[in-house]
């Protein structure tokens, strides 16, 4: 995940997720870390996730999907609800503890996407738009060469 810092530089990091049907992204943070700052002060996260190098069949093909979303911060309330609960509990079992949202430095963050992009390897990438990212239009123009 990449957010953006005050003085408007990129920040990879990395965060263990769930997302739910609507391919919204929860992850569990605290405030200690500087993409939790980052998304408290403008909200804006772009996520990647693609396929293990070891299981790809081309480096240069991997499956990947990314996007562009907007970050909000779960009421404590909220993170109870027992369908977050239970994505949680059956990624990561007992580790994740989301009681301690509003009671500690930690939050649980929703990720909503607004669009991106899915590669499924050479000259199958599409562009995925609409709520859900169920608009899908294939790119099929592919490259061109420089004349």
């Amino acid at each position: 995940m990449a957010t953006l810092n005050e003085q408007g530089f990129p920040d990879a990091s990395y965060a263990p997720f769930v997302s739910d049907d609507d391919f919204n992204v929860y992850i569990f943070v605290s405030d200690i870390v500087e993409r939790t700052q980052n998304l408290r002060a403008n909200g804006k996260v772009s996520l990647l996730f693609i396929e293990d190098e070891a299981n790809a069949k081309s480096i240069f093909g991997r499956r990947r999907c990314t996007m562009r979303a907007h970050a909000e911060f779960v009421d404590p309330n909220t993170a109870q609800d027992p369908a977050i609960k239970a994505l949680f509990a059956e990624k990561f079992g007992d580790f994740v503890n989301l009681d301690l949202v509003g009671k500690s430095d930690f939050h649980l963050v929703k990720m909503v996407p607004f669009e991106g992009g899915i590669t499924k390897g050479f000259g199958l990438a599409f562009k995925l738009k609409g709520e859900g990212l169920r608009q899908v239009e294939h790119l099929s123009e592919g490259h061109r060469s420089k004349r």
